[in-house]
């Protein structure tokens, strides 16, 4: 069986992470709205978000009165160790799931989302990593082909609905919706909804 599992908000707490940013941002002369500001504009019209990309327009709008190296080195020394943001039942999902292949399927800017995955300390449990600015059914279906493993069951685990919908269409996939928030609703896509890894695990074991 293989088992494609999403990054920001599966395996890793993005929130989490974007506010450590904010303080950064607040500790080196950038006010937190204006940091939450140009967090939406550098995601604008389908943009993905990276941080390159947002340093420059907070650069802009603060007239270069930041600086923009020293930002830079904060972000990066950030950037370098992340393993505190990994949400804690990952681990667990890992050691329960080892005997399966285990693939990482991650949406946005491949530069950026691939630091990200190194510095949180799980690429090693992964097959592999796969980031895309694309459709990931699309990426989950031309892998299964290639592997000649079209006829295998397969799971998806996410916390998107956009990304749900792009692998409901491959057959032999059980989708599960992850929502680690208690009044999320499930996506009508999905198979099955749960808030925590330790019950997608028993998902998937029943399987």
């Amino acid at each position: 069986m293989k088992i494609f599992v999403d990054f920001d908000g599966v395996i890793f707490d993005a929130k989490k992470f974007k506010n450590a940013l904010a303080r950064i941002c607040a500790k080196n002369g950038m006010a937190r709205k204006d940091f939450f500001h140009t967090y939406a504009l550098a995601k604008e019209n389908g943009e993905v978000y990276s941080v390159s990309h947002h340093l420059r327009l907070l650069a802009r709008h603060a007239k270069n009165r930041i600086q923009k190296k020293t930002l830079r080195i904060a972000i990066d020394r950030l950037m370098s160790d992340l393993r505190s943001y990994v949400f804690k039942d990952v681990f667990r999902f890992f050691d329960r799931m080892h005997k399966h292949d285990l693939y990482c399927v991650s949406f946005g800017d491949p530069a950026f989302q691939r630091r990200k995955i190194e510095g949180s300390g799980v690429k090693r449990y992964f097959k592999r990593v796969i980031v895309t600015r694309g459709d990931k059914g699309k990426e989950i279906a031309a892998l299964c082909k290639k592997n000649s493993t079209s006829d295998e069951q397969i799971v998806f685990v996410d916390d998107s609905e956009k990304h749900i919908r792009e692998v409901r269409s491959i057959k032999n996939a059980v989708i599960i919706h992850l929502c680690r928030g208690k009044n999320v609703p499930g996506s009508p896509n999905a198979d099955h909804r749960v808030s925590t890894l330790a019950q997608a695990t028993r998902v998937i074991l029943s399987l």
